[in-house]
Formats: C-alpha cells, structure tokens, sequence
C-alpha cells in the first residue's frame, strides 16, 4: 500500500511540477510580448497621432485637436511630450487568422492597435466645493403671497 501511495505522489508532484514549469514559461512570454508593445507603442504613438488628427478635425473634436497641433513639431520630429503620453494610450489587441488557399490553409498573426483619449480629471476639491456651494444656496420661492428671503412681503403682492 505504501508504494502506491509513493507513486502516486511522486507522479502527482512531476506533474505538478511540469505544470509549474509551464505555467512559468507562459508568464514571462506574456511578459516579454507585454514589453515589447509597450516599446512599439511609445515608438509609434507620435506618427498615430498625427493621423489622428484627421479623424478630430472630420467629428469635430477641437478641444483633443488643439491639444495634438500645439506639440505637432514634436510629433513630427517623433518626440512625444509628456502631457499627450499622459492623455493617451494605445491599447494593442493580437489576433491569428487562418486563410484558405489553393495550397491549403496557411495561419497568419495580425496586431490591431487602438488610441484611447483618456480626459483629464477635475480635481476633487474643486467639485466637492462646488456641491458644498450648491447645498448652501437656500431654494427661493418668489410665489404670490409667500416672505422673500430677508423675511419681508413682496412689494408687489402687499395689500397695505
């Protein structure tokens, strides 16, 4: 019985250890893949926004547009400012797509890569002041017949 059990264990543990090794080998791939679109990204983030720049001007987006044409000689000299890198991303999507020839099928790997404008935040002390300043603010009712704010009738609605 103990042999079995021996067995099954030190099978159980190979096992386990190949997937292990596996699971491992996976992870740094994913992080090299990672890695080097990054790199690609950043290298090619200044010549996709100048591109972008026809798809603002066509939905009208002057506010994102005038942002990318105040660094445009940057861009051209493919140098990227900091405050565009902060407002923009590339997100990069893999697919693999198999074609069918007169040969056979034939597999072939294509990279999508998307900008993303993310919008820069309102400070928090700003908004919150502004819905203190809000909840402040007492609702008038200037209705007939009811007291203004200083505890006075309106002038015109006074009888007397």
């Amino acid at each position: 019985m103990e042999n079995i059990l021996t067995g099954f264990f030190k099978g159980f543990g190979g096992t386990f250890g190949v997937v292990m090794a596996l699971a491992t080998a996976v992870i740094i791939i994913k992080i090299i893949i990672d890695i080097k679109d990054s790199k690609e990204s950043r290298k090619n983030m200044p010549r996709m926004l100048l591109e972008y720049r026809k798809y603002l001007k066509k939905h009208e987006k002057y506010e994102e547009l005038t942002l990318i044409n105040k660094y445009k000689e940057k861009l051209k000299n493919n140098e990227l400012p900091k405050e565009l890198q902060q407002r923009y991303s590339i997100e990069v999507k893999r697919y693999i797509h198999e074609e069918y020839n007169e040969n056979g099928g034939r597999m072939t790997i294509g990279v999508d890569r998307y900008l993303h404008y993310h919008a820069p935040e309102t400070p928090k002390k700003q908004v919150q002041k502004g819905n203190k300043e809000q909840q402040d603010k007492p609702e008038q009712d200037n209705s007939k017949g009811q007291e203004g704010q200083d505890g006075q009738t309106d002038p015109k609605n006074d009888l007397s």
